[in-house]
């Protein structure tokens, strides 16, 4: 590392220049342990990875389908939504798959129910 004022080379360590006297700014480490009450920094998403957590599917399934599946559903969005929060990328996209899943079965179970319940209204 050079001296920003004068471009003499800085020994390591040093909180002033030995050629001209100048303050060495302090050198922030690229990554730093959270202090007490503060939230760790993670870096952002790899490029072209996306996320979905499926919420507003899993609680239109919960209220319209099927209630098991959809808190299934809920409870795995969720825990998408912390996995990407705190940067376990991989976590979030397998947590989001499984609620995709969940909601897709909980779909496909109301809509069963549904044409049994008709079958059962037309021939009684």
């Amino acid at each position: 590392m050079n001296c920003q004022y004068c471009n003499n080379p800085l020994p390591q360590g040093a909180s002033r220049c030995p050629a001209c006297g100048a303050q060495v700014p302090m050198q922030q480490p690229q990554f730093a342990p959270p202090q007490y009450g503060q939230q760790p920094q993670f870096a952002p998403p790899p490029y072209g990875q996306s996320f979905q957590n499926y919420l507003w599917f899993s609680i239109l399934n919960t209220v319209l389908c099927c209630l098991p599946a959809g808190i299934i559903g809920i409870v795995f969005s969720q825990q998408a939504s912390s996995k990407y929060q705190v940067g376990d990328f991989a976590g979030a996209q397998n947590a989001g798959r499984i609620a995709l899943i969940a909601n897709l079965i909980g779909v496909g179970l109301g809509v069963v129910g549904d044409i049994i319940w008709l079958l059962i209204l037309l021939l009684a």
